[in-house]
């Protein structure tokens, strides 16, 4: 009778234990493969920072393009020689030094307003009320007004 072939789960058999050399393969292989993968996802992530500066510095020149643009168009709308035409459109005329005349004022229905200090003089103690110190100063009551 013919013995049959060892098998794997055959406890009888010993096993061998696995080089030192193809374990460290392995783990070779491992992190060689942890490594390209986080360096493809740096290259990604960086590609994408690329391309998102490019349209952001695309979109700021097509900024300053417009800004310009209406720079120049209110140039063009504030032009003495563009309001002349619209006026004179309009039926407008510069008034002629002949024909300026004074014109009479009533003020005597106008009550005039009280005077009140300024807010910012106020605030700086200018313009407020004056408050004396219960005692006259030393100096000022000898009569030595400009020197001490």
């Amino acid at each position: 009778m013919k013995q049959a072939a060892a098998s794997r789960w055959d406890p009888r058999v010993s096993r061998k234990r696995g080089s030192p050399f193809r374990a460290g393969m392995l783990l070779f292989a491992t992190l060689g493969f942890a490594l390209l993968v986080v360096y493809l996802w740096g290259k990604v992530r960086i590609d994408f920072a690329v391309r998102e500066n490019a349209r952001i510095a695309r979109e700021c020149q097509d900024l300053r393009r417009s800004i310009d643009d209406l720079r120049a168009e209110i140039h063009n709308l504030k032009s003495y020689q563009r309001i002349t035409m619209l006026a004179r459109k309009q039926g407008l005329a510069f008034v002629q030094p002949h024909q300026r005349q004074d014109l009479p004022v009533d003020f005597s229905g106008l009550k005039p307003l009280p005077r009140q200090p300024r807010r910012d003089a106020v605030l700086a103690g200018i313009g407020g009320p004056v408050v004396l110190p219960r005692q006259p100063l030393p100096w000022l009551a000898e009569g030595r007004h400009g020197t001490r």
